[in-house]
């Protein structure tokens, strides 16, 4: 992947979609040699299953590994490897083309060769690069799914300002977090009004919809991955479906609110 035109201050983010090559069914490390025989010409984003992704199977796992141009004046800057979360597990490290590591190992769950070795969890991540980076690195990838019906990455990486990255996430877990307090708080205190007496269908209602968009929203800013310490593969398919039901419980939830406030 070429950026060595990326204008860092006029564009904080370069995303890493394009072509990437993946290893299907084989977990490839720095340590190996630098692209190993067996990999095929892969698209990210991309679900496993389809022809772009490089793995014909719906579950699975493998390692995708891409070569990164810089411009000179990107090198000496503070940036991290910004990740959406990978179905189901996945695991991320920046190397030079030796392989001596330029950031941290970064992990979603625990990747794996099969359903017992392997733990799902999805978490939004910043990989932090180290400072003075060469003109060329390797982003390695490595992803595994034995708990979903299809699996894989569906948000390319992006290399991103450090600043700029932290910040923006920040701001998005304020607005979640005042969006979760707002909606329980209007919950409660509309369900506090019902159960004293005015026993309005509107107020239920309203109330249920509060809870219900309360609990998503929390689910989808994945606060239990984040808030639960000891995560298990009970833990994610309570939580996954919780964030199944509540989509079409808001749904109905809505339709009584609307029922109700039209009487």
């Amino acid at each position: 992947i070429d950026l060595s035109n990326w204008q860092l201050d006029q564009n904080p983010e370069a995303s890493l979609d394009g072509e990437w090559t993946f290893y299907p069914n084989q977990f490839v490390s720095a340590s190996d040699s630098i692209y190993p025989d067996g990999g095929v010409v892969a698209v990210l984003p991309s679900f496993f299953g389809a022809k772009k992704s490089g793995l014909s199977e719906r579950q699975g796992y493998g390692t995708y590994v891409t070569q990164i141009s810089l411009p000179p004046e990107v090198t000496n800057r503070s940036l991290v490897l910004s990740l959406t979360p990978s179905d189901t597990a996945g695991r991320y490290v920046v190397t030079d083309l030796a392989g001596q590591p330029l950031s941290p190992v970064v992990e979603q769950g625990k990747v794996g060769v099969e359903l017992d070795a392997s733990l799902p969890q999805r978490v939004p991540s910043e990989v932090p690069l180290r400072y003075g980076l060469p003109e060329t690195i390797l982003v390695w990838v490595q992803v595994s799914n034995f708990h979903q019906e299809i699996g894989g990455i569906w948000g390319a990486p992006k290399l991103v300002e450090a600043t700029y990255a932290f910040r923006s996430a920040k701001v998005q877990s304020m607005i979640d977090g005042l969006l979760v307090g707002l909606m329980v708080l209007f919950g409660i205190y509309h369900m506090v009004i019902y159960l004293q007496g005015r026993r309005d269908p509107i107020l239920l209602s309203f109330s249920l919809l509060c809870f219900l968009v309360g609990v998503r929203t929390a689910v989808m800013a994945r606060y239990p991955e984040l808030f639960i310490s000891t995560w298990t593969v009970d833990d994610y398919s309570l939580w996954l479906k919780v964030e199944f039901l509540t989509l079409p419980l808001c749904v109905l939830a809505f339709g009584y609110y609307f029922k109700a406030f039209s009487l």
